[in-house]
């Protein structure tokens, strides 16, 4: 009686991804010297066997730019190397640990206080053609313990000292009495940011194509494709002066 076959174990592979300047390649360009007569790398004298064909290496590079991204239960933050280099057989690399960001909002005594809101924290790569380094959250609720509108981010340690921009979005149901907010700050592990109240109204009505005023829809205001208003409905009731206004 034969026994079933046993599925054997996948061996797992742990890589670190890093974006590199140069690719390591064979090179494949026809001013190279060939021979068609080999069938294994080590009949080519260093270079490579391809279809039959010898084909010389191209040298490595001398350094890379390479990115370290831990896993989310990770102690260490998300790491840029720039210019990294060593041996191929001992290429050690060193991550940067994490930080918390502590941010506090504080508004002008006749404003009203924000209490709802998403923050996007955003600072440029340091390797050239990579995206914005970028983390997101939300404001904490208040309490009588911290009764000003307090965010937390944990962000990689060397950022600190690194300028970036702060978004601060509200969130329903503040969105309807405060604009969004744009900040540069150095960054830091305490930052305080004054939220100012110096706005101003648009105000009009929103007709139809036969001129008829519109009520019920959402109205609000775009730079380019940033929000820069609050959000609020045109109004609606009877036909009148006051139907369809946005405000």
């Amino acid at each position: 009686m034969k026994r079933p076959a046993q599925p054997r174990p996948l061996l797992g592979i742990v890589a670190v991804l890093a974006t590199a300047t140069t690719m390591l390649t064979i090179g494949c360009g026809a001013a190279h010297p060939t021979s068609a007569l080999c069938r294994r790398d080590d009949q080519c004298g260093g270079g490579a066997c391809v279809a039959g064909t010898c084909l010389p290496r191209e040298a490595p590079p001398t350094s890379w730019n390479i990115e370290v991204v831990p896993k989310t239960d990770s102690a260490s933050g998300f790491t840029e190397l720039l210019g990294a280099s060593g041996p191929s057989d001992a290429f050690d690399l060193a991550v940067t640990s994490t930080v918390t960001l502590t941010g506090t909002l504080s508004f002008d005594d006749n404003s009203a206080p924000l209490k709802t809101a998403h923050v996007v924290f955003k600072t440029p790569a340091m390797i050239a053609g990579r995206p914005d380094i970028q983390y997101e959250t939300d404001l904490l609720p208040v309490t009588a313990k911290l009764p000003a509108p307090t965010f937390t981010l944990s962000v990689p340690a060397n950022l600190v000292g690194r300028t970036a921009s702060l978004d601060l979005l509200p969130t329903p149901p503040d969105d309807l009495s405060h604009a969004p907010a744009t900040f540069t700050v150095a960054v830091a592990t305490a930052l305080s940011l004054a939220v100012s109240s110096k706005t101003f109204a648009v105000q009009g009505r929103l007709l139809s194509a036969l001129g008829d005023p519109v009520g019920g829809l959402v109205a609000r205001a775009f730079q380019g494709s940033a929000l820069v208003s609050n959000v609020v409905k045109t109004t609606t009731g009877a036909t009148n002066a006051s139907d369809g206004v946005i405000v």
